[in-house]
């Protein structure tokens, strides 16, 4: 099981399954939310998700996606797609909100289209303009094992 939450320590939760992809998002949302040239997430099933410190507070963006964070530090912790498109009801957890130090490198970069032109995303990983094909990040994630 692994655990995080905010800054301040009033939003905590626990995750009972393993983190899934792990990507670095460029778009123009994150970098916002984020405060940071690109946010690095993995996305993990949203039942997998248990709230155990106080409720988060919740931000729905325009395209409905649902982002929770402290209502005392405003650190983000996780996101979830909107109902609508939410296939296997998977969510994404912000790395940077785990308790532990994570380890393992982002397999991928996505929306690269709207990175800032000083980030540097020659590093080897993968980049797309966009979200890659549910097939692509198949193949992904067996070469990541």
């Amino acid at each position: 099981m692994l655990t995080g939450g905010c800054f301040c320590g009033e939003i905590r939760y626990e995750l009972h399954d393993a983190l899934g992809l792990v990507a670095n998002c460029h778009c123009a949302f994150c970098r916002r939310i984020h405060g940071a040239p690109y946010t690095t997430i993995s996305l993990v099933r949203a039942d997998d998700i248990r709230w155990v410190g106080a409720e988060p507070c919740v931000y729905e963006t325009p395209l409905g996606y649902r982002r929770h964070f402290c209502p005392s530090c405003a650190a983000p912790s996780c996101n979830f797609p909107p109902v609508a498109v939410s296939v296997g009801e998977f969510a994404s957890v912000v790395i940077g909100s785990l308790d532990d130090d994570w380890q393992q490198r982002a397999w991928f970069h996505v929306n690269v289209e709207s990175r800032l032109p000083w980030v540097d995303v020659d590093d080897g990983l993968p980049a797309f303009e966009g979200w890659p094909a549910p097939w692509r990040i198949r193949e992904l994630a067996v070469g990541s094992e």
